[in-house]
C-alpha cells in the first residue's frame, strides 16, 4: 500500500505517491484493454480474486460517480449516488453502502472479489477504511481485463459521464486478494494488509 500524501498535484503534474485531481465534469483515466489484467471468473476453473483499493478525497457528493468501469454488462462497475457507492458486478447490483462519504477528507477503499475462502466463490466485498460498507454474491460471470475491456477510472467507461470531482490516490489493482485490519490512533489511520493467493 503506498503512502497518502497530503498534498494534492493535478492531472497534469502526475506523480507516482501523489493524487490526481478530477474536476466532475471531464477528468478520467482510462487503461487500455489487454487479458493481461484478467480477474474474477466467477464460475469456471480459471476464476481469480483481485482486489482494486485507492484512497479518495470528494469535494462534492451530490449526483452520480462512477469511479470503476470495466465492462459493466458482463464486468465490473462501482457507481456513487450521494455519496453512497452501489457495486455492480456481472451485470447486477451487488450491494450499496449505508452511509455516505462526507466531502473534505480522505477516505480508503478496497473492492475484493473471493473466488473462494474465506468466503464463499463468487463474493465480493466494498470495505471503507478497513470496515464493509458493502457486500453480495454474484451468481453469474465477473469478466473483466480481455482483449476488448477499457478500464475506466473517475467517470463511466463509455462516455465519461457520472466524473468525480475530487481526488484518487495510490490506485492498484491486483490479482492477489486482501484482507485487511484497522487500527484507528488518534486520528492516524494504519491498515496491515495481508496478501492472499
Amino acid at each position: 500500500m503506498g503512502i497518502l500524501r497530503a498534498d494534492i498535484v493535478s492531472h497534469s503534474q502526475l506523480q507516482p505517491t501523489g493524487s490526481v485531481a478530477f474536476d466532475g465534469t471531464t477528468d478520467y483515466l482510462t487503461i487500455p484493454a489487454s487479458a493481461a489484467w484478467l480477474s474474477g471468473i466467477a464460475n469456471s476453473t480459471t476464476k481469480k480474486s483481485f482486489t482494486v483499493e485507492w484512497w479518495q478525497y470528494w469535494n462534492a457528493v451530490s449526483g452520480y460517480v462512477d469511479l470503476l468501469d470495466v465492462n459493466y454488462t458482463a464486468g465490473l462497475l462501482l457507481e456513487a449516488a450521494n455519496g453512497k457507492y452501489t457495486v455492480y458486478a456481472g451485470g447486477g447490483s451487488q450491494g450499496v453502502e449505508a452511509t455516505a462519504a462526507v466531502t473534505g477528507q480522505w477516505y480508503h477503499y478496497a473492492l475484493v472479489f473471493y473466488s473462494g475462502t474465506p468466503l464463499a466463490p463468487g463474493s465480493i466485498v466494498l470495505y471503507r477504511d478497513g470496515e464493509v460498507s458493502a457486500s453480495g454474491n454474484v451468481a453469474g460471470n465477473v469478466q473483466v481485463g480481455n482483449s476488448s475491456t477499457v478500464l475506466s477510472i473517475g467517470a463511466k467507461q463509455s462516455n465519461g459521464a457520472y466524473s468525480l470531482n475530487g481526488y484518487i490516490s495510490n490506485f492498484r489493482w491486483g490479482r492477489p486478494r486482501c484482507n485487511y485490519t484497522v487500527f484507528i490512533f488518534n486520528y492516524y489511520i494504519l491498515i496491515i494488509t495481508i496478501f492472499n493467493q
